[in-house]
């Protein structure tokens, strides 16, 4: 299937994915997987601008396992004893986030880790463009809807369930730089290699 395969990213500036136009965001879910090494900063998943180059959205991690889910003008900084990404081994996240009242929810390998409430309620994060992959790592089936999924478990890795914005058997056509991509199944994953 064309879903199958991982994007490779250096980390450096010029390398990243670039989606130029999405949809106006009330609601939001977003899901994939990744392997990624220990780094001393911050390193971002995605962030969502608007035309004018405002940062809305945005998903990161540090390599002290602290993550930070970032809305409108508000950031929301957490860590999840223990579970932390940056071990060079496959992870699946989610993270949701509702507009009505700011609730916000994050998975961890199929498990609920943190969520709370507040975080830029009653926000409309609008029309913008996508940039993925500001970390060193591999990343595969990422996907994002414009809707809350708070029992984001659901959301299996080996089913043809993709996003409504943004749709991971698409995304490798939106590379900028040298970003690799690698054949791959996400369906089995053994050690630090996926196989088919």
């Amino acid at each position: 299937m064309r879903s199958f395969y991982e994007l490779v990213f250096s980390s450096l500036p010029s390398d990243y994915v670039l989606l130029p136009r999405v949809t106006d965001l009330k609601d939001m879910t977003s899901c994939w997987w990744i392997k990624t090494e220990p780094h001393p900063d911050w390193s971002t998943v995605f962030s969502f601008y608007t035309y004018d180059d405002t940062s809305v959205l945005r998903f990161s991690y540090h390599g002290n396992g602290n993550y930070l889910l970032h809305v409108g003008n508000t950031d929301s900084t957490f860590n999840t004893s223990g579970f932390v990404i940056t071990d060079v081994l496959w992870h699946h996240i989610c993270v949701a986030w509702f507009g009505t009242n700011g609730k916000w929810v994050f998975h961890g390998d199929g498990v609920k880790k943190r969520e709370g409430t507040g975080l830029e309620p009653d926000y409309n994060i609008g029309f913008g463009y996508l940039v993925i992959g500001r970390f060193k790592g591999s990343l595969t089936h990422f996907n994002m809807w414009d809707f809350f999924i708070e029992d984001a478990s659901q959301i299996d890795i080996c089913s043809p369930m993709t996003g409504n914005i943004v749709q991971w058997p698409d995304v490798h056509a939106w590379r900028v730089g040298n970003v690799g991509k690698n054949d791959a199944s996400p369906c089995k994953f053994t050690g630090e290699k996926i196989q088919s």
